[in-house]
């Protein structure tokens, strides 16, 4: 078990996850009712992408805690509740038939460390919707959902260090949370008004 993974992926995928950080601030997405409504708009226009891709590459078998961690119908119901229209779906969205290939550890645990990480946003996130008027029980279910389970980042956390990973597949690791990344900072752009 390599305990270094887990900061190794931090360093290497900083510059995309502060792209994303940045998009949603300069955007003012958590400054306004409105902004808050692109911000969920793009959340569930990138996430619902990433959670098929890991349904059909079954993240379940190396992440057991995968299917109660899935956030897109919350997300969706806390659209319902802005009003908001979900999003068209982006022209890159894969269709069914080409996602249903078996995807390698790596790239599973790439995505889901995406995912999983953004737990740890959530919490102070949850402030700042609830700031706006949004709730665990209206607007901002799928926020507080990911914020309460502070014991599934390190049930990940675990899963990711479990694994015996070569110099080319820990690359491949890198390379799909970095993907992950650029996909949600491409929606946050796109809706960023």
């Amino acid at each position: 078990m390599d305990a270094g993974r887990r900061f190794r992926l931090k360093a290497a995928t900083q510059v995309a996850h502060e792209r994303v950080e940045n998009i949603v601030r300069g955007a003012g997405m958590f400054d306004s009712v409105q902004g808050y409504r692109r911000y969920v708009q793009a959340t569930y226009e990138a996430r619902a992408v990433v959670e098929r891709q890991l349904d059909a590459g079954d993240a379940q078998r190396i992440f057991p805690s995968w299917p109660q961690r899935r956030l897109a119908a919350l997300i969706a119901a806390d659209l319902a509740d802005l009003e908001a229209p979900a999003p068209e779906s982006s022209p890159d969205i894969p269709d069914e038939a080409k996602m249903r290939f078996v995807q390698s550890a790596p790239e599973l645990l790439g995505r889901l460390y995406v995912l999983e990480g953004s737990s740890l946003g959530a919490r102070i996130l949850t402030r700042s919707a609830d700031s706006l008027g949004f709730t665990a029980d209206f607007g901002a279910r799928h926020l507080h959902a990911q914020a309460g389970d502070a014991g599934a980042w390190r049930a990940f956390c675990e899963a990711l260090e479990s694994f015996d990973l070569s110099p080319a597949e820990e690359a491949r690791l890198f390379g799909a949370a970095d993907r992950t990344f650029d996909r949600f900072a491409a929606a946050y752009a796109r809706l960023a008004g």
